[in-house]
C-alpha cells in the first residue's frame, strides 16, 4: 500500500493508531428528561482516599452516576 498509493509509513502507522483511540470520538449522551434520584449512599476508604456514591439521578435516555472522592493532602514530602 506504500508503494503503491506514494504514502509514507509514518503516516500509515498515525492514522491506523488513532482507529485504536475510537471511544475518545464516540458522542456524549446528554440526560434529558429528569425522572428522579435515586438514594445509593454508599461509600469505601482505600489507601487515604475516601469513595462516595451519594445518589443517581435517572434520565429517561441515561443515568448519571455521581461520584465522590475525597482524600488527605498534606502539606509533608513522603520520601
Amino acid at each position: 500500500m506504500v508503494k503503491k498509493y506514494n504514502f509514507q509509513v509514518g503516516f500509515l502507522n498515525a492514522v491506523f493508531a488513532e482507529f485504536l483511540n475510537e471511544e475518545l470520538y464516540k458522542p456524549v449522551v446528554e440526560p434529558k428528561g429528569f425522572l428522579k434520584n435515586i438514594p445509593i449512599l454508599k461509600s469505601v476508604e482505600k489507601k487515604d482516599v475516601f469513595y462516595s456514591v451519594p445518589f443517581i439521578r435517572q434520565f429517561k435516555n441515561a443515568s448519571v452516576i455521581h461520584l465522590n472522592i475525597d482524600r488527605y493532602i498534606t502539606d509533608e514530602i513522603s520520601e
